[in-house]
């Protein structure tokens, strides 16, 4: 592996796990059921639920953002292995680049639908009723940011292979011999004997 390969797939690396680390953080910071406080509301008959600070909505949305970029990283790093005809020592090697492409983003596309489930339910102020009538504040879920950090590692890992792959079709391309480059070339006859 040359050193600028590996300095992507380090650099890729690097903000994979920081983007996991984020949403890790941001787990450790979530709004917990038993911090919301139901706030008196004379305007409507029941209370409205009060939600104290977090930090864990920037955190997410920087882990994201960090994503994105270890991901846009690969893409401009590697080239694109779908239309460029780039020559694989087996067929295999390609469909496994596009598979990881294709599956890269679609696991960054579902670590940030969950960012933004949480962003969107995340100052959610009413109340839920329960049985009697009595009620309750609601919050999300624990899991999501954690389900974000998996994702996270998943994305990259599955980015920095299909760099890998995609950077020895390239070593590969510029070894394959141009057609009639090593055929010999002898002086053409002359007519004498």
């Amino acid at each position: 592996m040359k050193k600028s390969s590996f300095l992507v797939c380090l650099v890729v690396g690097f903000l994979g796990l920081l983007a996991a680390l984020l949403d890790f953080v941001a787990e450790a910071k979530r709004v917990r059921d038993f911090k919301v406080i139901e706030e008196p509301n004379n305007r409507i008959n029941f209370p409205t639920c009060g939600h104290p600070k977090s930090h864990s909505v920037a955190l997410g949305i920087t882990s994201a953002l960090v994503l994105l970029v270890a991901e846009l990283l690969v893409i401009a790093a590697a080239g694109c292995v779908c239309c460029c005809g780039s020559p694989y020592q087996s067929t295999c090697k390609r469909i496994i680049a596009i598979i990881c492409l294709l599956f890269s983003w679609v696991t960054l596309v579902f670590s940030i639908g969950l960012l933004l489930f949480v962003i969107i339910f995340k100052d959610h102020h009413t109340l839920r009723v329960a049985s009697f009538g009595d009620y309750y504040c609601t919050t999300t879920k624990s899991g999501f940011y954690l389900g974000g950090a998996v994702l996270a590692l998943v994305t990259v890992t599955l980015g920095i292979i299909y760099y890998i792959l995609t950077s020895e079709g390239k070593r590969l391309k510029k070894r394959v011999p141009t057609p009639m480059q090593n055929i010999p070339m002898a002086q053409p006859y002359s007519g004498q004997p």
